[in-house]
């Protein structure tokens, strides 16, 4: 609590929400350390979330309170994730892909049906595992398919790495609370980066191709004002006829306004009915 109250005291001893807000992510946002079980018994179903690039179980924050509690779930934190940041400069896109593979073999043997919920990158690995016949339903957030990096995304992303806290915005505190890697001062660690987002552009390329073959049930939540994915992703989207697509109104990549975030909370507690109902079934059919 040192910190804090010398922070505090930089700030006249009279910190803004701002400043509370900061102040709290700068020690929970790093909580996600590993991957999260929360399997229960009998359970028939589980829900997989996967977060994306430089990302964390964060972003799911919202929907975690509505999975019930004799429902499994697991918060995956994609290998590099949750470390420092020279970590992620180590890690690759194949080691993404094996362990997403093997999280889903591994309960697709213990549950009946699994509920795929992806962010950003994350949706890319769902869509592709789903012609595996590993997922049973596609529930997925700011599909990446055409990144951008714009003046908004530079910005927040200097602030995040070397800015001051009395120089944050709105979005800093979201981008940095929704980001798994421990930031550094120093230039050179990025550099190693570089290789990773090569990785996330070769996913987007597969998965691109292979977007009109999934069959599974899928719904997409397209943000209208994303930072990072160009609308023209919509295009890719409605390439498949079957995709239930939403556009989300003044929500970003990762800021929802409460009307946004309110469809896509309702949406996913329809979801978890319908793969109720779908175990159910599956489980009245004769051998």
């Amino acid at each position: 609590m040192e910190k804090r109250k010398k922070q505090e005291e930089n700030l006249g001893g009279n910190p803004s929400p701002l400043f509370e807000l900061v102040f709290l992510i700068q020690i929970e946002y790093t909580s996600y350390m590993k991957t999260e079980y929360h399997l229960k018994k009998d359970s028939k179903i589980t829900i997989v979330f996967v977060h994306g690039i430089i990302g964390s179980p964060v972003r799911f924050k919202d929907l975690f309170p509505l999975v019930p509690e004799n429902i499994s779930s697991i918060e995956v934190v994609l290998d590099g994730h949750g470390k420092e940041a020279k970590d992620f400069g180590k890690t690759s896109r194949k080691k993404w892909e094996e362990q997403v593979h093997n999280i889903l073999i591994e309960q697709k043997e213990k549950h009946q049906k699994i509920l795929y919920v992806g962010h950003s990158m994350g949706c890319l690995f769902g869509m592709r595992e789903s012609l595996l016949s590993l997922i049973d339903y596609l529930f997925l957030l700011n599909v990446p398919t055409r990144p951008k990096l714009g003046f908004t995304t530079i910005k927040e992303c200097l602030k995040c790495a070397f800015g001051k806290e009395e120089n944050y915005d709105f979005l800093t505190p979201i981008f940095l609370e929704n980001c798994s890697i421990q930031m550094t001062k120093n230039p050179f660690i990025y550099l190693t980066w570089i290789p990773r987002f090569f990785d996330l552009f070769k996913e987007i390329k597969l998965t691109k191709k292979i977007i009109p073959e999934v069959k599974v049930p899928t719904i997409c939540f397209h943000s209208e004002k994303d930072e990072l994915v160009r609308q023209k992703a919509l295009k890719d989207l409605k390439r498949n006829p079957s995709f239930d697509i939403r556009v989300l109104k003044d929500s970003g990549h990762y800021y929802l306004p409460e009307p946004s975030l309110n469809e896509m909370k309702e949406e996913f507690i329809k979801s978890i009915e319908y793969m109720r109902n779908l175990a159910n079934n599956k489980e009245k059919q004769p051998e």
